[in-house]
């Protein structure tokens, strides 16, 4: 790619971070194979420290293989049980795979890139990074989809009650309620999970949804009829992606 469009996909990516959007590109630009160059988007996307853009580095760029990726997490159905997804090992339908040595694999995975190639007959991505360093496309737009059904939930609930939600603690605890459906909801469909404390041992829930006390309200908010913040701190299940499996023989 020249400079010219490197900006322009900076910039793009910008905007996308500062208007909690998503990009998608691809770069069939050699460089993104190069570990020491700094003139390639991806580098350009990684110095910003963009973690809602997702770059893919291919020379069958007219493919559109963001666009196939795109398609895997756009059509996950967040009603389901466990049906969440990475863009790890899968298949880019339509897509040719890149021919690439580790070399290059390594340059790409150092800028934050991604890239389609196969390996043992397999097609596969590799493996859905944004760039941000530890931060995976499914997670951010995952975490979207999250706030977006706690809203349509609230909301839902809001519109559809036909008195109203008193200004109480029953009140609150009846919007909370509405809120911790969507969180139970992405329980279920496998973003988040229960931990496990590292030190006792004990199971630490998948999420903890909190108010404060109605009667801490001021009277200004009272008079408002504004609710005291609900908070709620939600736990990642992450993916496997990679790890180390060792063993001895012995006779």
């Amino acid at each position: 790619k020249s400079t010219r469009d490197t900006t322009v996909v900076a910039e793009y990516a910008d905007w996308a971070q500062a208007n909690d959007r998503v990009l998608f590109y691809t770069s069939n630009d050699a460089q993104c194979k190069n570990s020491l160059d700094t003139t390639n988007v991806l580098h350009e996307v990684k110095q910003g420290g963009i973690s809602n853009a997702y770059g893919h580095y291919s020379s069958h760029g007219d493919e559109y293989p963001e666009v196939a990726a795109f398609a895997i997490l756009a059509t996950t159905s967040y009603r389901g049980k466990n049906t969440v997804k990475t863009l790890k090992f899968k298949d880019l339908v339509g897509i040719t795979p890149e021919s690439i040595d580790v070399n290059d694999l390594s340059a790409i995975k150092g800028f934050q890139g991604n890239v389609f190639y196969e390996v043992a007959g397999i097609r596969m991505c590799d493996e859905g990074r944004t760039g941000v360093l530890n931060t995976f496309i499914d997670t951010v737009i995952n975490t979207y989809a999250l706030a977006d059904e706690i809203r349509t939930r609230v909301f839902g609930h809001l519109s559809r009650v036909p008195t109203k939600v008193a200004l109480t603690e029953p009140g609150v605890a009846e919007i909370k309620a509405n809120a911790e459906g969507g969180l139970i909801q992405f329980r279920e469909n496998g973003f988040l999970a229960e931990q496990i404390d590292p030190v006792t041992g004990d199971i630490i829930p998948a999420y903890e949804i909190t108010s404060l006390p109605v009667a801490l309200l001021s009277e200004a908010d009272k008079a408002a009829r504004i609710s005291p913040d609900i908070q709620f701190v939600a736990r990642e299940a992450g993916a496997w992606h990679s790890g180390k499996i060792s063993g001895t023989l012995v006779l």
